[in-house]
């Protein structure tokens, strides 16, 4: 990751791993939609008491530099534009009513409880929107097995997931479902991970963690 040059207007287009492939199969990249995010800009650097005036009111913000490019959506594009009715009153916001914390934290351990199921299921407050969908991203699927889900399990590259080499992070991704439960493997070194969970229609998102502890048995 880097920055690039704040004083020149540029457009920086990388390709996914998933466009690099299709390309390398001689398949035509054909883009039909666009995300915009602001991620990167400080809003706290608007400045009302510009001597500009309100055409000042920006000056700070435009001078921010910019990340390049990055071919992942979990280390960018955290908080996408979108839009919304007007004279909307309180943005979305998914919530955990089933976590066993504050912190959105759910444990699993090998000893203490065989086939302990954490059990992940969003809903989304402030949004009119009947049916919520939600893409779930797990940064790495190691130690866990997803037991049940209403959605389509992918890969990091947009395909069937693949195995990774041996303490390689194993990212997966389950689209357009209501629910994710997970089951811990057999470990012998504590594991954590962390699932991104986006509404679909929205964007909005949450964050929940899990915990693997070892087993003391093996």
């Amino acid at each position: 990751m880097g920055y690039l040059d704040g004083d020149t207007i540029v457009v920086d287009a990388i390709l996914t791993k998933h466009g690099r492939k299709l390309l390398a199969d001689g398949r035509a990249i054909n883009p039909t939609h666009f995300a915009l995010s602001d991620d990167g800009v400080d809003y706290t650097l608007w400045n009302t008491s510009s001597p500009s005036g309100s055409a000042g009111y920006d000056d700070y913000l435009s001078l921010l530099p910019m990340i390049e490019a990055v071919p992942s959506n979990e280390v960018m594009m955290h908080y996408n534009l979108m839009s919304l009715p007007q004279n909307t009153r309180y943005m979305p916001v998914v919530i955990l009513p089933n976590s066993p914390n504050t912190e959105n934290i759910f444990t699993l351990d090998n000893d203490v409880i065989k086939k302990d199921i954490a059990k992940i299921e969003p809903e989304i407050q402030n949004w009119a929107g009947q049916n919520a969908r939600f893409n779930f991203k797990i940064m790495d699927a190691t130690a866990i097995n997803v037991v049940s889900h209403d959605g389509q399990l992918v890969g990091e590259a947009g395909g069937d997931p693949q195995p990774l080499e041996q303490s390689t992070p194993y990212p997966v991704t389950i689209a357009n479902a209501t629910h994710l439960h997970l089951l811990d493997l057999t470990v012998t070194a504590n594991h954590k991970t962390a699932v991104t969970i986006e509404h679909t229609d929205s964007g909005a998102q949450i964050t929940a963690y899990v915990h693997v502890l070892k087993s003391d048995t093996i």
